[in-house]
């Protein structure tokens, strides 16, 4: 019988007989487990061909063992082959081996000679469990490994998992390469999020709920329970009696805490988030886990992780610092209670449940941001050829207006969401609504600008607009005999003193710094931002810097979770952003940004271009965060889909 199937020829690749394979460092191999070594099983389990009866397929019988791609090992000193990659195929194939009892069973590999034990280990998967310890320090079969510096450091870091979403390191350390035996003992409670042991219904049950609660967060509960049991022992009835009536009080305040009309845990979720947990019926089991989880999961961060942040309303008013944008590689106070909220819900979702939500919304998103940018690029055209439309504009935005109107009943099409799912996609929904909001509030606050730029300055500045800037362009730019010639486009006169070239001179950092805030354009690096600098961009920066009053202020309201209660208003010179390097929010970046372009339109004769794309923008802005406020993701796509169609009649 064979053990494998054909497969392509390798200068190097070899087979290799299994028992002649081990583990990179001679590490065991039963550290290969848990779902990553049960999904690699099925896939090089070789089958016989499909059966199909009474019109359904049938899977043939299991025969034997299917390697396609090699694994890669080096030679070790007593006629054995250290693996390098591939401990997942080669640990599956022992175990299908041993199933089938086969005799011998060689798997395909790639010889690689003369390698340092560094570069050796430089082959080996970042994700595989010999790696997390030889290289990080993160031993996960310890008791204790969460303890450990490297797992700190890494745990929330991103992988790659499918091409379609990612998972944090911790999540698909537990997920993939633990058995669930290892994982219980990871969990403080049976209701932590990502434990894979089964609620059974009587666990579901609020009361039960609490008593866990107050058995975990109440040093005062303990106690009482420890007197109790001696009590038991000593059968002293009296005091028993008067226990017992304590304890059982204080579990009926912590469910009305879940359970309470005008305040909650569920209500607060429906006022806070449109999330309605008593609208599944509870007759599903799964439901009756989620919800108790749910109910764990929000008194734990409210009371014990989190007791100074009310995090459901901070939830509530997503803004640019209130989402997690650390994936983006920066962090905002706020956006660290997020950012733990939605890593713990995303451990009780397979990849797949996640992907799709995600994929729903960035569907969503994608298409109106390619929607708004060709409208406004058609808009731009007519407008910049002297065409007037403004009967489209009115028409498109009147449009825009009616859909609000829009209360079509969706037809669903999908499987509901359950409430973990439900609550996963308000998460979602919300990382793109704290970007919009902000962009809306920067609008109005921008949307007053009117600067005059004299004609005879204005065919200059369109030559401006034509000639790119290298950083190396830049240094240069600000180089006297330079400055000379420039001063009178950045202040619009032709006479400029000697005391205002200075101050062109003296901006060049915080021109520099401009540039890096022109990165949460793109801020996944997708295109190089220097490469679309021009020297107009340049000059109309320096006109924000040293033309714009210097004691405006950005008035902008954000959560003050980390240092206040409730609001406080922001009260931010806008050029003081420009000044130093600590953090600016990130909205007054994006602020930034706008003025500049606002300036650029304005230097090439173009506002009411300007002017025109910003309105369209607005009011599909608009649109497209109402649609991201569906509780569904059936709502989400029906609505978007009307509301593109209505704006396009």
């Amino acid at each position: 019988m064979d053990s494998f199937a054909p497969i392509p020829s390798h200068e190097d690749q070899v087979e290799i007989e299994l028992e002649k394979l081990v583990p990179f460092g001679h590490y065991p191999f039963s550290w290969f487990q848990g779902q990553r070594l049960e999904e690699m099983v099925d896939e090089i389990s070789k089958h016989d061909p499909i059966d199909i009866i009474d019109g359904h397929l049938v899977r043939g019988s299991l025969t034997g063992i299917r390697i396609i791609s090699p694994i890669i090992v080096r030679p070790t000193t007593d006629d054995q082959y250290e693996i390098l990659d591939g401990h997942y195929r080669v640990a599956a194939a022992r175990k299908l081996k041993r199933i089938l009892q086969l005799q011998s069973v060689k798997i395909p590999a790639i010889i690689k000679r003369d390698l340092t034990d560094e570069e050796a280990l430089s082959e080996v998967s970042d994700t595989n469990p010999i790696r997390l310890l030889l290289k990080h320090g993160i031993d996960i079969f310890c008791e204790n490994y969460i303890q450990s510096d490297g797992y700190k450091c890494l745990a929330g870091a991103l992988i790659c998992s499918d091409g379609n979403s990612s998972m944090a390191l911790d999540e698909y350390i537990e997920h993939f390469l633990l058995d669930d035996h290892n994982r219980y003992d990871l969990y403080e409670s049976i209701y932590s999020m990502g434990n894979p042991y089964e609620l059974n219904e009587e666990e579901c049950n609020d009361e039960v709920v609490a008593r866990e609660i107050l058995q975990i967060i109440t040093p005062e509960y303990k106690e009482k329970m420890a007197k109790l049991e001696k009590s038991k022992e000593e059968r002293d009835i009296d005091a028993l009696s008067k226990l017992q009536a304590t304890i059982e009080d204080e579990i009926p305040e912590l469910v009305r805490t879940f359970v309470r009309k005008d305040s909650g845990y569920i209500q607060q979720l429906k006022d806070y988030l449109n999330f309605d947990l008593d609208s599944y019926d509870y007759n599903d089991i799964q439901y009756q886990r989620e919800r108790a989880k749910l109910l764990f999961f929000v008194h734990m961060v409210k009371k014990r992780i989190f007791p100074h942040a009310n995090i459901l309303q901070l939830l509530s008013r997503p803004s640019m610092e209130n989402i997690d944008n650390s994936f983006l590689g920066w962090e905002t106070s706020n956006g660290k209670y997020v950012k733990f909220v939605k890593h713990e819900i995303e451990k009780e979702l397979s990849l797949t449940r996640k992907s799709n939500i995600k994929q729903a919304v960035s569907f969503v998103v994608n298409t109106w941001g390619d929607y708004i940018n060709a409208l406004c690029h058609d808009v731009a055209l007519v407008l910049a050829t002297g065409g007037d439309c403004s009967e489209e504009l009115e028409s498109i935005i009147a449009h825009m207006q009616a859909v609000f109107v829009y209360q079509k009943p969706v037809e669903c099409r999908f499987a509901p969401l359950s409430p973990l799912e439900a609550f996963y996609l308000r998460l979602t929904q919300s990382e793109y609504l704290g970007q919009l909001y902000d962009i809306l509030e920067i609008h109005k606050m921008s949307s007053g600008a009117d600067y005059s730029v004299p004609v005879k300055y204005i065919k200059k500045m369109r030559e401006f607009q034509l000639r790119k800037m290298s950083t190396e362009d830049i240094e240069k730019f600000f180089e006297p005999e330079n400055i000379q010639q420039i001063a009178k486009y950045v202040y619009l006169k032709d006479e400029t003193s000697k005391e205002e070239r200075r101050k062109i001179r003296n901006s060049k950092d915080k021109v520099f710094r401009f540039l890096d805030f022109c990165k949460l354009a793109d801020p996944l690096g997708i295109y190089n931002v220097m490469e679309d600098v021009t020297e107009l961009l340049i000059i109309s920066c320096l006109q924000s810097i040293l033309l714009d009053s210097s004691n405006e202020i950005f008035d902008y309201a954000f959560h003050g979770f980390e240092g206040g209660k409730g609001y406080r208003k922001g009260k931010i010179r806008v050029q003081a952003a420009l000044k130093n390097d600590r953090h600016t929010y990130d909205a007054l970046q994006v602020y930034w940004v706008c003025r500049v372009m606002d300036r650029s339109y304005a230097n090439v004769g173009d506002s009411n271009i300007r002017k025109a794309t910003a309105e369209v923008e607005v009011r599909c802005i608009e649109v497209l965060s109402r649609v991201l406020n569906s509780s569904t993701i059936e709502e989400m796509l029906e609505a978007s889909s009307f509301y593109l169609n209505k704006s396009t009649e």
